[in-house]
């Protein structure tokens, strides 16, 4: 790495971490991490369990590791005490690590347990609310070993042995954690779903600051909606969009998924979304029964290009969903291929 990008790698882990308040992470398939976009769709499955595994990782521009690195794993179920019953209720486990900078000098590490009711508000069963919380610990760690800072330049070179100046009062966190979601689900038809949402993280305030400052982390306001509609035996589509907002920034990203189907339950899909004043995505994949592989690419579009080098974000997503040997049918609506 060259002395430049050391200066800029080192000034965004100080922007990230002087006011350790830092963002929340973000994923272009967030509709393929259920539990971490809201906890209302705990168990809120077409199926009767779900396995999700999602990666992500930003600007190999500046590294060729990546500047942030994000692996996510969640697990969920639904459960439903009576055959009879019209609603149920989900359970589930979801976790990710976020790092930061040169050799993950910054972490996020959260683990979650989330629950979820699931209310049929019609005599048909076409229409859902859900009502969700998920809670567990947070814990954010600051590498300060084989830290060089800004203070240390010399104008020419970063001198090792030069006082930092830097005085970190605590560079580990662990805070509890709380979400709240609710989701409304509409099946208006064997061809179509609906869902939309709305979320609110970090209910617990969270004191975070790496100086002994009176900082909390800011809550995060997150809404969602997505909708898949089969237009035909063939084709498919998905529509979504995404709007969070913390402290004072703002996220706003809409796209859509095309399915081109084939045989039973089988289909590959192309698709492109856009994060406003960010990146353009890029996504494709493949769904084979109850197994569902994503890849997409961020192209960024905002003035960080000239910083990533237009290298910018790789994500990847793997989801499974199972049906257990006693149902014949999955609990909620599912949207069956012709």
């Amino acid at each position: 790495m060259n002395t430049f990008s050391k200066i800029v790698l080192c000034c965004f882990i100080l922007l990230f971490t002087t006011n350790i308040k830092a963002q929340d992470i973000h994923l272009s398939q967030f509709y393929t991490a259920p539990l971490l976009l809201n906890p209302g769709l705990t168990g809120h499955i077409e199926g009767k369990y779900r396995f999700n595994l999602n990666y992500k990782r930003q600007w190999t521009g500046v590294t060729k590791s990546g500047v942030f690195n994000t692996p996510a794993l969640s697990f969920d179920i639904n459960l439903k005490k009576k055959k009879e019953s019209r609603h149920s209720f989900g359970l589930g486990l979801a976790m990710f690590n976020d790092l930061s900078g040169s050799n993950n000098k910054l972490s996020n590490l959260s683990v979650m347990l989330s629950g979820a009711g699931h209310f049929n508000i019609d005599k048909n069963e076409k229409h859902y609310i859900s009502l969700g919380l998920n809670t567990g610990f947070s814990n954010k760690r600051f590498k300060t070993q084989d830290m060089i800072f800004a203070s240390q330049y010399d104008g020419l070179n970063f001198d090792e042995d030069r006082a930092s100046g830097e005085n970190f009062e605590n560079t580990s966190f662990f805070n509890v954690d709380t979400r709240v979601g609710l989701v409304y689900a509409a099946y208006p038809s064997a061809k179509t779903h609906i869902k939309l949402g709305g979320a609110y993280f970090h209910a617990v305030k969270m004191k975070e600051s790496l100086y002994g400052l009176d900082e909390n982390r800011p809550s995060r306001i997150v809404a969602s909606g997505e909708m898949y509609h089969a237009m035909n035996p063939k084709f498919a589509l998905q529509p979504y969009v995404l709007f969070m907002t913390q402290a004072k920034a703002m996220e706003t990203l809409f796209g859509a998924n095309i399915y081109f189907i084939f045989g039973f339950e089988n289909a590959f899909f192309l698709g492109g979304a856009y994060r406003m004043n960010d990146a353009a995505i890029a996504t494709a994949g493949v769904e084979i029964k109850k197994f569902r592989l994503g890849l997409s690419y961020d192209i960024t579009t905002s003035d960080l290009g000239s910083i990533t080098r237009g290298k910018s974000d790789f994500e990847i997503s793997l989801q499974f969903i199972g049906l257990s040997k006693e149902d014949s049918k999955p609990i909620l609506p599912a949207l069956r291929y012709f």
